[in-house]
Order: structure tokens, then C-alpha cells, then sequence
């Protein structure tokens, strides 16, 4: 554990992390083409490395030994911080800002303003406590001696079991960390689908009581993105993972309103067209459909009181029609129509539901029967439809065909029924053909 000094001197010195950022930075950062800061205030500068942090970025004081040219054993600590991200224009910033070494996927920095930076966030960490009070009771130790023990007594393996939701509930409300998380670790991007242009957000950390409190006041959907215990390759090194990564994504309205959120202080550019509300044209579309529904519905309506129509379209026959379930086409129509009219649409259905059939569609199905046998007769076709593919065709049951049959003339109903009982045993006979001739192969 930290000496009893080295935790009091720190402890005392919590209110002054802002403050005490820019100490070094005016005596280690170059001033040409850079700032001290990423953000005029040096709080948020402050709370934007606290969510990169707790987020998942390392940070840690190292230990060496080396032997110089005299032959003595020299020990020296290091702090630093290293930032892995895909985010080119991120990285960019903070290798203009502070320095430090900058590659394709990451930035680190070491030395007195790695500690200083981190030492900083003290304020705005749950789980990275120990690693920020370590790094200002670094910059405080009085010898070598102290610092070698500060180092050698932060640990932090387990830093994201520590977190706890109430508290992390707090620091999300601060655009500054969040934007600073989602620097770190999230990908931010609008998918692009015929015409739906979404905005997505997908967020990886271990942290999981941070995303649980990102989730609570945000939204979204959290999901195991790698379990432990998953071979992960970095390098030439293959090693598993010992605690599971979690994802935490966001679409469309929900990812806009974060976007909103952190927009002053995120570090990567947002794509283009992040706030582009297509829920707007959608219930645009969504009117008109609802229109076009209400309007065929009340045609048929008209149609039906001037005889032009046998009867209307039940909510289920319009579904069907348009393509869509029973519960949609039922709030459009709410969504257009009177309750007056909805009132006469549902009579009217009522009415002619306890009717097997009407007499349009009775007609339209004796005159098909009549082409049919008219066809075979000409000798334009050899094959007429069976009992049930005209229930299908015209979407009637098997007992209202049989009584439309019955009401057939007798020497129609004669001639058709010898020619069904011919097919069928004629495709029967071609069936079993085809079927010993598969067992002969």
C-alpha cells in the first residue's frame, strides 16, 4: 500500500488537479503550432482524459534498471499513458498537443507530463482512482526511493470491477467525459441501406458498469462482444483474454442525441450528415402510406354502396395487399380516417363477413370454370384446375366452393368432374413413374 504521507499529501492536493495541469506543460511542450490544452478549460481537458481512461486507456509508472558506462546500476521510474484508437485525426491531436510517440493506432506519452495529465483526472475517475492518485503522489514524492515504492505498490489489474453505476451515473452527465470515452473506444458512423440513413454508435470496453451507466441515461443495447478467455492477437503475441469486453451500440435518434451531446468536445470528426433526421421523412412516408390505405379502403366503400363491388377489403385482406401485418395497416388507418368513417368501414365489413360470399365473386368463379372447360374443349390446354387450387386462387374455403360447385349446370358440373377424376389419375400414374425410375437409378 501508499505510505501514509504519500496518500495525505494527495489527498490534499484533489482540489488543486486543475490547476496543477499546467505546471509542467509550459516547460515541456514545445509552444510553437501547439496549445497546453486540448480544451480552453483545463477542467474538461481534464474530464475528456478521464473518460479516455476509464474507458480502457493504459496508464501506469514503470520500472527499469540499467547499467551505465561506469558500470553502475542506475533505477529509474517512468509514468505514461498510451491511447489505442483508430482515430487518426484523435491521435493527430494529441501528438500536436503534448508530443510523445504517435503510431498508425495509438499514442503514448511518458515522463512528468503523462503523470501530470493522468494525475489530473483524479476528480473524474471511479475505477482509475488508484492510478491518478498514484501519478500525483509521483510528481510529489521528495526522492527517487518514493517514487520506485509508488510505482511498485500500483497495481489497478482489476480496475474495471471497481467501478460503481451510481457513481459513474454522475460522471456521464459531463459531455467532456463522455465525448473523451467515446474518443477512446467507440466507432462512430451513418449506415446507408436503399434509402435509410442511420446513424450508428458502437462502443467497446471492459468497463461495464460505466456502459451500464452510459445505457441508463442514453440508451442503447448492451452485448457480450468478446467473453474471456478469447485468443487475441496482438503483434507476434497471442494471449486470452481474462475478463469479458462488452459492446455498447446506439441507433438512430438515440445516436444523434448523444452525437449532440458531446459535440464541443469530441476529438474525432463526426461523419458527415450525423444529425440528419431521417425519423422526420419517415413519418412523412409514413402519412402518405397511411393516406394511400384510407384511400382505397373508402373507394371500395363507394364501390360496394353502387354495386360496382362485391364487398370491401377486411383489414386482413388490405395487409395482405399492401404488403403489410394486420396491427400497421390498423393505426394507419386510425391515423387518417374519422371515427365516423372507421364506424361505417367496420359495419360494412361486419355485414358482409356473415355472407360465405358475394355474388360478384360467386360469378367470377363460374365464369373462370367456363373458360377452363371452354379451353379444353378447343383443345387449348389439357388441364384444368383442381378443387383445391380454385379455393386457393380465388381465397375461399373448401365448404363455399363446394357450394358454388353444386350451383353449377348439371352437364357443366358433368364434364368437369369426369375430366378431374381422368388428371388425377393421370399425374398419379406419371408420379409413380418418376418415382420407380429414382429407385431404379
Amino acid at each position: 500500500m501508499m505510505s501514509e504521507k504519500e496518500t495525505q499529501s494527495g489527498l490534499n492536493d484533489i482540489g488543486k488537479a486543475t490547476s496543477f495541469s499546467s505546471t509542467f506543460l509550459k516547460d515541456v511542450v514545445p509552444t510553437v503550432d501547439r496549445t497546453p490544452e486540448l480544451f480552453p478549460d483545463q477542467k474538461d481537458t481534464a474530464s475528456w482524459f478521464g473518460g479516455v481512461l476509464e474507458a480502457g486507456a493504459t496508464a501506469s509508472i514503470g520500472v527499469s534498471n540499467s547499467t551505465d558506462k561506469s558500470g553502475h546500476q542506475r533505477i529509474k521510474t517512468l509514468p505514461y499513458v498510451e491511447i489505442h484508437t483508430s482515430s487518426q485525426p484523435m491521435l493527430d491531436r494529441l501528438h500536436r498537443t503534448y508530443g510523445g510517440m504517435r503510431k498508425p493506432k495509438f499514442w503514448s506519452k511518458g515522463g512528468k507530463l503523462a503523470a501530470e495529465l493522468v494525475g489530473a483526472t483524479f476528480p473524474f475517475t471511479i475505477g482509475r482512482q488508484e492510478h491518478a492518485l498514484a501519478m500525483k503522489n509521483w510528481l510529489l514524492a521528495e526522492n527517487l526511493d518514493e517514487q520506485i515504492a509508488i510505482a511498485r505498490d500500483l497495481k489497478g489489474r482489476e480496475w474495471q470491477q471497481t467501478g460503481d453505476l451510481l457513481a459513474y451515473r454522475e460522471l456521464v452527465k459531463n459531455p467532456a467525459f463522455v465525448a473523451g470515452a467515446l474518443d477512446s473506444r467507440a466507432y462512430i458512423a451513418t449506415r446507408n441501406l436503399q434509402n435509410d440513413h442511420t446513424l450508428t454508435i458502437h462502443m467497446g470496453s471492459k468497463n461495464i458498469p460505466l456502459l451500464n451507466a452510459l445505457r441508463s441515461i442514453f440508451g442503447g443495447q448492451i452485448r457480450i462482444a468478446k467473453p474471456a478467455g478469447t485468443q487475441v492477437k496482438h503483434g507476434d503475441n497471442i494471449f486470452q483474454t481474462k475478463v469479458d469486453t462488452f459492446s455498447w451500440v446506439l441507433l438512430g435518434s438515440e445516436a444523434i442525441e448523444l452525437c449532440k451531446f458531446v459535440a464541443d468536445f469530441v476529438q474525432t470528426p463526426l461523419p458527415e450528415r450525423w444529425d440528419f433526421k431521417r425519423s422526420v421523412e419517415l413519418h412523412v412516408e409514413r402519412i402518405q402510406f397511411a393516406q394511400t390505405v384510407a384511400k382505397k379502403a373508402m373507394m371500395e366503400l363507394q364501390q360496394v354502396q353502387a354495386g360496382e363491388l362485391g364487398k370491401p377489403s377486411s383489414d386482413e385482406e388490405l395487409a395482405a395487399n399492401f404488403g403489410k401485418n394486420i396491427k400497421t395497416i390498423k393505426s394507419l388507418l386510425e391515423k387518417v380516417l374519422t371515427p365516423a368513417e372507421q364506424k361505417i368501414r367496420r359495419d360494412t365489413i361486419d355485414r358482409y363477413s356473415k355472407q360465405s360470399t358475394d355474388a360478384v365473386l360467386d360469378r367470377q368463379i363460374v365464369a373462370f370454370i367456363q373458360e377452363e372447360l371452354s379451353a379444353l374443349q378447343s383443345g387449348e390446354t389439357e388441364r384444368i384446375s383442381q378443387n383445391n387450387e380454385l379455393a386457393q386462387k380465388f381465397g375461399v374455403s373448401a365448404r363455399v366452393l363446394s357450394r358454388i360447385l353444386d350451383q353449377l349446370p348439371p352437364d357443366m358440373r358433368s364434364v368437369r368432374l369426369t375430366k378431374l377424376r381422368s388428371q388425377i389419375t393421370h399425374e398419379r400414374h406419371i408420379l409413380y413413374r418418376s418415382k420407380k425410375q429414382k429407385k431404379v437409378l
